[in-house]
């Protein structure tokens, strides 16, 4: 595949992101319409490719899309809540190279993917409308029958709206954050701990873990890595030997689809069961 042809759809579809965005939300300062979509979406997605390749982790920078978004109300005086909900051209493309080794590896062609996804979209489509209706004829959402979205979805709805207030008219308590103190501060003490895991011939990953870390939102599930990498490192690497490390993917690939396959299942009970008590017998 010719590496310009990528290019050009990358550049084309990031200025079609970019002017549909500026015309959805005229106020919003359109450098950084382009900052997202020509310089922090090729880094952050070359960082992540790199980190994928390298340890097989995610990396995803917190807040990032909400302190520009604060900066643009501070410092150029936009004023709204649309550009929290504009398509702006903000991604990570890092995850779609395991992606493209799945494809290398199973020899599939780009053709039959696109194919396959042509098929798949309009069943996507109609079955979730069709389960959409199903489950909110069940019984109202949110209510009793479903206590997740009844204990959380306000909660979630006002924690959303607090942050997206800071864009409104005003001034908002979210512009102390943005201090040149703390900007200078966060970097200085990178570019220290960078240096002295250089000096001392320790492993620079540290903070490319730590930067993954940080753009975490469920510590117990850092914390049970964390006993697993121990456990696979001091236990099944002395019992199977230079194996495990082939070992365990596979592994890891069974247990995740097992837990999707108990889940659907789990679900389709749910719904079954639910049904029946709205039979008229």
């Amino acid at each position: 595949f010719n590496i310009w042809i990528a290019i050009g759809i990358y550049v084309f579809s990031t200025t079609t992101y970019i002017y549909l965005s500026s015309l959805l939300v005229p106020g919003f300062p359109w450098i950084f319409l382009v900052a997202y979509g020509f310089l922090y979406t090729p880094f952050i997605s070359y960082v992540s490719a790199r980190m994928e390749g390298i340890a097989g982790q995610f990396v995803s920078l917190p807040m990032v899309q909400e302190a520009s978004f604060i900066a643009a109300a501070k410092f150029f005086g936009y004023h709204g809540i649309g550009i929290w909900y504009a398509p702006i051209p903000y991604h990570n493309y890092g995850k779609a190279t395991v992606k493209f080794r799945e494809v290398e590896l199973t020899g599939t062609s780009f053709r039959s993917i696109i194919k396959a996804e042509l098929v798949v979209l309009p069943v996507v489509l109609l079955a979730s409308l069709l389960f959409s209706q199903y489950i909110w004829q069940l019984a109202p959402i949110p209510s009793e029958h479903y206590p997740y979205a009844q204990e959380l979805w306000h909660l979630r709805a006002l924690n959303t709206l607090l942050l997206q207030s800071s864009t409104l008219e005003g001034y908002s308590p979210f512009f102390e954050a943005l201090n040149l103190n703390y900007v200078l501060w966060g970097f200085g003490i990178g570019a220290a701990t960078y240096w002295l895991l250089a000096a001392f011939n320790l492993p620079i990953l540290l903070i490319y873990g730590v930067t993954r870390g940080l753009g975490q939102t469920t510590p117990h599930g850092i914390l049970l890595e964390i006993i697993g990498a121990l456990i696979g490192r001091y236990y099944f690497m002395k019992k199977y030997g230079a194996p495990w490390r082939q070992y365990a993917p596979v592994l890891l690939a069974g247990f995740s689809c097992g837990m999707g396959l108990m889940g659907m299942l789990a679900m389709g009970f749910t719904l079954i069961m639910r049904s029946l008590g709205r039979l008229a017998y």
